[in-house]
């Protein structure tokens, strides 16, 4: 009993593990998106102001067309965040970034970023693993995805991230360039609710985990350890009669005369 019940507390801090490792995933993601959505915000901004083109100079058309070259890049630098060396967005493609950007150089103005492109592993290809899906057994018979894929990221199903970003970068007053940006922004934000979802659901995990691991420990200790008080008298008690029985043989093993004579 004492073995199975130590097989089972050993299984549960496990169970702890892999909990604690998807906490991380977890929150890493929500931060990732979190950072996306700050990016696809400052885009909509900048599209609505080059749209005043009464008012925005040949210099100020070019600095808001600047800055969406860099939004580019700071996107593909978050779509690649890793934790311990494993790239999150890339699905089971964990060992190479799911995210690249072709740049190109202009001799006048310098390097230019291009659309973004999704490399890791498509969740809606008909050859992708568990639709890219990373588990991770939270319980017993109970799994929990962690990850999100980069290609819900890259669409909202209607839209294509790399698409209106070209559009924008070849033309700032792209028709509905806003309208489409505040979509793809709704989408993260479905993304994050998806995320906090299962971020409270391993809250819970963690909270029932701690809980068996007390109340098994509790059955180990009834199982194993002894009751001190009832052990101390029963040591006492067998010190009297130890001791009761030395002092009976003295007294009947007295010795005489004839044992000093021999």
């Amino acid at each position: 009993r004492s073995m199975e019940v130590n097989a089972s507390i050993n299984r549960n801090s496990q169970y702890k593990k892999n909990i604690d490792d998807a906490n991380s995933w977890i929150d890493m993601t929500d931060e990732a998106l979190g950072e996306l959505g700050d990016y696809l915000q400052r885009l909509s901004e900048l599209v609505n102001a080059a749209a005043n083109t009464a008012t925005n100079s040949d210099e100020e058309y070019l600095a808001y067309k600047d800055e969406v070259q860099q939004i580019a890049k700071g996107m593909i630098d978050v779509g690649n965040t890793n934790l311990n060396g494993k790239y999150i967005f890339g699905g089971h493609k964990t060992k190479e970034p799911p995210f690249v950007v072709v740049e190109t150089y202009d001799p006048k103005n310098g390097p230019k970023y291009g659309p973004i492109d999704y490399v890791g592993e498509d969740g809606s290809s008909p050859d992708s693993k568990d639709k890219g899906l990373i588990m991770r057994e939270i319980s017993p018979k109970v799994s929990l995805d962690i990850n999100v894929t980069g290609d819900r990221i890259m669409s909202d199903g209607s839209h294509d991230l790399d698409v209106v970003l070209g559009s924008i970068l070849s033309d700032m007053n792209t028709a509905n360039a806003s309208k489409l940006i505040n979509e793809l922004r709704d989408n993260i934000l479905n993304l994050r609710a998806e995320v906090g979802a299962k971020s409270n659901r391993l809250k819970a995990a963690s909270a029932n985990n701690e809980s068996y691991n007390y109340n098994m420990t509790k059955v180990l200790t009834k199982i194993e350890d002894i009751d001190v008080t009832q052990k101390a008298m029963e040591t006492k008690v067998a010190e009297a009669v130890y001791t009761s029985s030395l002092m009976v043989g003295a007294k009947v093993l007295q010795p005489s005369l004839l044992d000093f004579l021999r």
